[in-house]
Formats: C-alpha cells, sequence, structure tokens
C-alpha cells in the first residue's frame, strides 16, 4: 500500500497544475467595454468601433440626387452696346428659386440640371436738357420674370462628413410674361413682349454640404453671366446685359444606391 500511494500523489500534483496552467486568467475591461457592460448595451452590437471614429458618408453610391434651394441674388445690369449712354445702372437684390437633378455617373463626377425662377428689377438713370436748356434726369425700371435652366459639370470630394463641389456650365433663359417698364420722366408705363433673348450664359461656382439627417444639406455660391441683351419685339428695343452673384441654401436626397463606389 505505500508503494502505490507514492506514485499516485505525484499524478495528483501534475493534474492540479496543469489545470492552473491552462485556466483562462481574469482580465479587466477597457473603459469602453465598461461604459456599455454599465449602461446595458453590451452585446447589443451598438458600438464596435472606436468612439472618436468619424462617420463614413455614403454619398459617392448614389446615382441620383434631388434636391431644391432658394436665396437671394445681386444683379450687376449692363446697358445695351448699341445705345450711347451717360446715365447709372442700380445694382439690386433679387430672389432666386431652384430645383435641381444631380446625376453622379462616376464616384467624384456628376452632371447637374436646374430649373431655377428668377426676377429682374433693372433701373437705369438718364439725364437729358429740358427746353430752357436744364439738365433733367429721369428712371427706367424694368421688371420682369425668368426661368433659367442651367446645366453644369461637378466635380465632388469628399473631406471627411463633407463634399464640396466646384462646378462650371452654361445655361439658357425663358421669358416667364412681358417685360414691364416704367418712365419716371412722363409717368408712362407700358408692357413689351420680348422678341430676342441671349441664346445661353456662363456660370461657374461652388457647392458645400454636410450629411444632416436623411440628407445633405447644402449652401451653393455662384456667378452667373448673360452673353447678350433681351430684345423686345414691339420696339426692337434691347434692354440690359445681366450678371448675377448669387448665394442659395437648400436640401437634397440621394436615390438608387450603386452597385460600386464608396469612398475609397
Amino acid at each position: 500500500m505505500k508503494k502505490y500511494s507514492r506514485r499516485r500523489i505525484p499524478a495528483v500534483s501534475v493534474l492540479l497544475f496543469a489545470a492552473l496552467l491552462f485556466w483562462p486568467a481574469p482580465h479587466t475591461a477597457d473603459a469602453q467595454t465598461q461604459e456599455l457592460i454599465e449602461t446595458g448595451r453590451y452585446g447589443t452590437g451598438e458600438s464596435d468601433a472606436a468612439p472618436d471614429e468619424p462617420e463614413r458618408v455614403d454619398y459617392t453610391n448614389r446615382w441620383l440626387y434631388l434636391g431644391a434651394r432658394a436665396g437671394p441674388s445681386m444683379r450687376f445690369y449692363i446697358p445695351p452696346g448699341d445705345i450711347h449712354y451717360t446715365g447709372n445702372d442700380t445694382q439690386v437684390v433679387s430672389f432666386d428659386a431652384a430645383v435641381q437633378a444631380n446625376l453622379q455617373i462616376l464616384p467624384y463626377l456628376s452632371i447637374q440640371g436646374e430649373v431655377l425662377f428668377t426676377r429682374d428689377n433693372a433701373s437705369r438713370t438718364h439725364y437729358t436738357r429740358n427746353a430752357g436748356g436744364q439738365v433733367e434726369s429721369y428712371r427706367l425700371d424694368y421688371t420682369s420674370s425668368f426661368l433659367q435652366v442651367p446645366l453644369s459639370l461637378r466635380l465632388n470630394l469628399y473631406p471627411g462628413k463633407f463634399r464640396i463641389s466646384p462646378f462650371f456650365g452654361v445655361y439658357y433663359i425663358a421669358a416667364l410674361g412681358k417685360l414691364q417698364i416704367d418712365n419716371s420722366l412722363d409717368g408712362e408705363e407700358k408692357s413689351l413682349d420680348y422678341g430676342v433673348f441671349p441664346p445661353f450664359g456662363l456660370m461657374g461656382g461652388l457647392s458645400a454640404a454636410v450629411q444632416w439627417g436623411p440628407g445633405m444639406l447644402f449652401a451653393d455660391l455662384r456667378y452667373s453671366d448673360d452673353r447678350g441683351e433681351p430684345t423686345t419685339w414691339n420696339e426692337k428695343q434691347k434692354t440690359y446685359k445681366r450678371s448675377m452673384l448669387s448665394f442659395t441654401v437648400g436640401y437634397e436626397f440621394g436615390l438608387f444606391t450603386r452597385k460600386s463606389g464608396g469612398q475609397p
């Protein structure tokens, strides 16, 4: 019996030592895990990434973006080139409102079409001599409404949650109604039909957007320049050449997820 007991004691000791060696050591949860345990969110999959990791913007993987924007625009009016002009044009603030569709043909390149409603309030001061030789001034006020249809090419850059888009394009102008002309010298008011409009205009600008809710909140700053003066049918009268500096704010939604794309 003594011989059997001496062999059994070392075997039990080896088994106990092996169990202690491979038993998982207790560990202390890190700060993020401890927070999830305390708030009851541990194991729910709510936060697998580091808390300070920026959220990735997925706006490079949509085919189409639909939006609307509105805001003020500063107008600059230049008199027709075929008129000897001795007066001053005023620079006025108007209001623009637009709907737009942006087709993203590549993750960083898109084509945008728009329909923009705008209203002109041009004013021109003229000076003339009356029968007594005295200089008198009078003002011609032009009021008209337009649809402007721009088509632009946009480069889309995505730093973090933001999108920065420089763009350049052309636009077509369509009149809405007649041109109203008020003459302050004799109080005459007349409405004239448009005859020929500038065939197109040129524009360029910058759009900046940030992801907000289900879409993107954006601001648009652009400069537009008409390539000619509108002419009226009734009196074959050229009116003014116009350029605009506008600032609008809008919101857009992305539709139709692309099969490939996304931020690199």
